[in-house]
Order: structure tokens, then sequence, then C-alpha cells
């Protein structure tokens, strides 16, 4: 009887452990090609939780043989699962080097300016409100474009001008999705390396995305180029988030409804995934044309073990989150879909101090402000 219980212990973990293996290392695949493996990175928070149940299962059912497995399977996917759950252990950061300058900048989608234009009232916009009282030096804003509207037409801001221009001399109100507030000067620079259609809001394009790179002078005549950017969202509808809801909470499980899952939300998915790597890739080059000090920010609308974000990462760039953070962060706050999807990524002489997660204003994204050495 023992050994068909260790039999089916074993088989239990050798199938956990495969799920452990694939939603770390699905990234590897490129979602143009197949682009399963990518939907199933996004499983990986919750089957680290379940893998790491299991082991102590095992370990009180003395399934030695089993826990190996498990144990085996954990270690093959370490690198993976301390970019989705950081250990903080400093990774790139050499503390021996001395640096004297600091900054701190702020990366935020801000989740669209409709309600801003819309709210006639005269109490200062919460956001801008917001960045004021955190004050960091550098702010790239995602989904914080106003067209042809200027911050005077708006009640909202207007009300905070003053303080908005005292604080950041330099910035511009966009009429793009990025945006850039600054303490300092910078210089916007053109984006030649894609396709002008496709970072252009007049313009129609199978990819929507958008790209901004500005060199901005620091304290002690440093430049730092900052890249933000928005890559391809889901593109999920509110029937297709409550549905996902209804799903993860178990109120419906009939065939019809699963069937309307897979050709909707995963379809949806898999969609986005193959659109965001060719953007990836386009993102990637201007990163490569880059040899200054660069920090690349934004609302990758992917997760740390996808094909998009090792795209961008190549070999030469560091992720902020796992080198100075510890423990799960998302950033996205709604629908339950609580992923990391904005990343501050950094080459060159700078040096990560920390990362903190900011509150939920009135987005569907938390702030996130990151200190630097240099």
């Amino acid at each position: 009887m023992k050994r068909l219980i260790d039999i089916g212990l074993l088989i239990v973990t050798i199938v956990v452990a495969l799920m452990l293996v694939v939603s770390a290392y699905g990234g590897l695949v490129d979602p143009r090609w197949w682009s399963l493996p990518a939907v199933a990175t996004l499983a990986l928070p919750v089957v680290v939780v379940v893998a790491l149940v299991w082991l102590v299962v095992l370990v009180a059912a003395r399934a030695w043989r089993s826990v190996v497995v498990m144990l085996a399977a954990l270690l093959a996917c370490a690198a993976p699962i301390s970019r989705v759950i950081a250990l903080g252990v400093g990774g790139n950061v050499d503390r021996k080097v001395e640096l004297k300058h600091t900054f701190t900048m702020m990366q935020f989608n801000v989740g669209g300016t409709g309600p801003w234009t819309k709210n006639r009232k005269r109490e200062p916009n919460a956001i801008f409100q917001y960045i004021l009282e955190q004050n960091p030096d550098v702010v790239i804003l995602q989904e914080a474009s106003l067209g042809s509207i200027h911050y005077e037409d708006i009640p909202a801001i207007n009300v905070i001008l003053d303080s908005i221009d005292a604080h950041y001399p330099y910035r511009e109100h966009g009429y793009h999705d990025v945006i850039i507030l600054s303490k300092y000067p910078y210089e916007r620079l053109a984006i030649t390396t894609i396709d002008p259609c496709i970072l252009n809001p007049d313009c129609e394009s199978t990819y929507s995305m958008d790209i901004e790179a500005y060199d901005v002078s620091m304290p002690a005549g440093r430049v730092i180029r900052f890249i933000g950017y928005h890559l391809q969202p889901i593109g999920l509808k509110r029937d297709d988030k409550d549905l996902f809801r209804d799903v993860t909470d178990g109120k419906v499980r009939d065939r019809e409804t699963m069937q309307t899952v897979k050709n909707t939300l995963i379809a949806k998915l898999r969609a986005a995934y193959e659109l965001r790597a060719t953007e990836a890739e386009m993102l990637r080059g201007i990163v490569d044309s880059t040899a200054t000090d660069l920090v690349l920010c934004g609302d990758m609308n992917d997760t740390p073990a996808s094909w998009t974000y090792r795209t961008l990462m190549g070999d030469d760039l560091h992720d902020v989150y796992p080198e100075v953070y510890r423990g799960y962060m998302n950033t996205y706050n709604k629908d339950r879909f609580l992923f990391r999807i904005d990343h501050v990524m950094y080459r060159g002489n700078l040096r990560p101090v920390s990362l903190v997660r900011g509150d939920a204003i009135t987005s569907d994204h938390y702030p996130q402000f990151t200190t630097f050495e240099y």
C-alpha cells in the first residue's frame, strides 16, 4: 500500500514540477511561433506557491524521492522565480564603489486622462497632487496624453499649475501616450528606427505602443537617457474581465463557459503576446543604439517570465526589482490580474538603492519610485 502511495505522490510531483518548468521558462519560446507557453508564464506565481505547499506535504509524508524531484525543479527554476518573487540579494549592485549623487524617478501608468478633462471641479487633480507630494526628480507617465488640450484648460490641473511649474519646469503634456516631467533640462530624441506610423496616434497601425526617449542633464554634468514605453495591451473588455472574475470565483465551470474563456480570454492573450514580441524587438533596437547610461521604464503589459521581458533585458540590462526589493509586488491592481507588468531596467554607471511601490490613486496601476546613485 505504501508503495502505491509513494508512486501516486511521485506522479503528482512530476506534474507539479512540469507545470513549474513550463511557467518559469515559457518565455524562452517565441510567441509568434507558439503562444501557449507565453500564456503559461502568467501562472508562475501561483505555481510557485503550489510547489512549495506540495513540498511541505511531501516532507510530512516522508516521500523522499518525490522531495528530491520537487527540490530539483525549484532549484532549476530559481532564476526566473527570483525575478517574480524578489529576494533583494543585490545582483548587479556593487556597494564597494562610492557614488556621490542620487536621483529618484517615478514610473506610472495613470490609466488615461479622460476623467481629467471631464471633471470641471477645481479640486487639485489627484495624480498631479500626489506627484507634487512625493517630489521625485524625474517622472515618466504612460496613458497621460492630453492631445491638443493644455494643462491651463483643465481646472483640476490649472489650480496647481504654479506648483507644477515650480517643481517641474521641464515637462511636456504630450500628444502621445508617454510624457515626462523633470526638474532638470532634457532633450527629446527622435525615434528614427521605427516606422513613424506605428508611434503616431493618428495613423492606423497593427501595433498599439508608444516609445519616447529623453536625454536628461542631471547634476554633476551627467546625461542619463530615459526611455519610456507602453507596449501592446491585452485589450480585454469589461465583459471579459467579469468572466475571468466569475471563473476564478468558481461560479461557472460549465463546458460552454469554459469554451468562451478559451475563445475570448486566451485568444486575446495569445494575440497580444504575438504583437508584443515584435514591439519588444523594435524597442530593443532603440536600446542597442544607446551608448549612454540608460533607464528603461514603462508599462510592458507583460511579466518577468515572458519573452517580451527577456527580449528587452538582453544580456546587458538589469532589472531593479530583484536587486533591491524583497517579496512579491504587483503593479496592476484591478480585476484580479495582480501581476508585475510595469518595469524599471537600467544599464551603465548607475546603482539602484531602493524601489518603492506607491499608493493606488485613480489608476489601475501602482506608481513605482526608484532611487539611483550615480
